[in-house]
């Protein structure tokens, strides 16, 4: 199944000039996936291919200089984030180094391995079940996205 809500950020890539893409100073996004119309998460090797091409876009943007990200993900169905997805979700975000410290805001608790996995990321995880209070749960969005001058 392919998911067009990744492609958001690419396909805001294409309609920009080169200039402008790389104008783009400060980015938040939402990633807030709950089980809407009975629709189950999975990750599996295709969707941390789509996340990871995701933010390899993101990594494009050189004129970023800071990104607040929030990741929901659907803890009800009983599934947790295991060590293994959690490294595979912060991989890219770990390759944003050349960054000031950003934010990022997840849903599912610690685990075993998420210490020194996180041990020198260039981001400040925050971990709380509802980090974007009485926002509706969509599946992707770009909240802001704020230009330098051109």
């Amino acid at each position: 199944m392919e998911s067009l809500d990744f492609r958001i950020i690419s396909d805001i890539r294409s309609v920009l000039a080169s200039r402008s893409f790389f104008a783009i100073r400060s980015l938040e996004i939402s990633f807030l996936h709950a089980c809407l119309d009975q629709r189950i998460q999975i990750l599996d090797d295709e969707w941390f291919d789509q996340w990871t091409a995701l933010w390899n876009v993101i990594k494009g943007a050189k004129g970023l200089l800071n990104i607040q990200a929030w990741v929901k993900m659907d803890q009800e169905s009983g599934n947790t984030m295991t060590a293994e997805q959690e490294a595979r979700l912060f991989a890219p975000l770990v390759e944003l180094d050349r960054l000031r410290q950003f934010k990022v805001e997840v849903t599912w608790p610690a685990n075993e391995a998420s210490e020194a996995l996180l041990l020198d990321a260039p981001f400040h995880l925050v971990r709380d079940d509802n980090p974007i209070p009485d926002k509706p749960e969509l599946v992707f969005e770009t909240v802001t996205c704020s230009l330098g001058s051109l």
